[in-house]
């Protein structure tokens, strides 16, 4: 029989050791799991505000416009999660000339949502009509010394008058 000393010292004991266990068992569990999003369902966005025009080229007029085009249009570059460019719509690009002239091969598996595919003259249609006075685009002063060429049904050269800068 254990005297009341032993008996104090064995249930810190055993306090101490089952503890130690159910910590090991949960940091162990939460360490070798993952939260993964399910496949499927629904994103619901909030904005702020009232849309005027849900078109990339008149995107730029507004936050919420903004915002509502980067997630329904591609673009033919992005931003990744670290801030860098990276194609989008584009399979494959290289600039010449010191950053004045780059040429666009587009993927060839992209359509539009109404099933037709995404070609150059898609793209140059863009440019023009984002350069064009009749539209009054809020971007089109950047674009109005742009030049693009059709290579073929999916390869764009774009030149521009002074490179961007970086």
């Amino acid at each position: 029989m254990l005297n009341k000393k032993e008996k104090i010292f064995f249930l810190v004991f055993f306090t101490a050791f089952l503890a130690s266990g159910i910590y090991l068992m949960v940091s162990s569990y939460l360490g070798g799991t993952m939260v993964a999003p399910a496949n499927g369902g629904i994103l619901r966005e909030g904005i702020l505000g009232q849309p005027r025009f849900i078109n990339p080229i008149y995107a730029a007029s507004n936050d919420v416009d903004r915002d509502l085009v980067n997630l329904i249009y591609s673009g033919l570059f992005k931003y990744d999660s670290a801030g860098e460019i990276v194609p989008d719509l584009v399979r494959e690009y290289s600039i010449e000339n010191d950053g004045k002239l780059y040429n666009l091969t587009l993927k060839e598996n992209i359509v539009f949502h109404d099933g037709e595919p995404l070609t150059a003259d898609d793209v140059i249609f863009t440019i023009k009509t984002i350069q064009s006075p009749d539209f009054k685009s809020p971007i089109q002063a950047k674009w109005l010394d742009v030049k693009a060429e059709k290579v073929s049904q999916y390869q764009i050269t774009i030149t521009l008058k002074n490179a961007y800068p970086a």
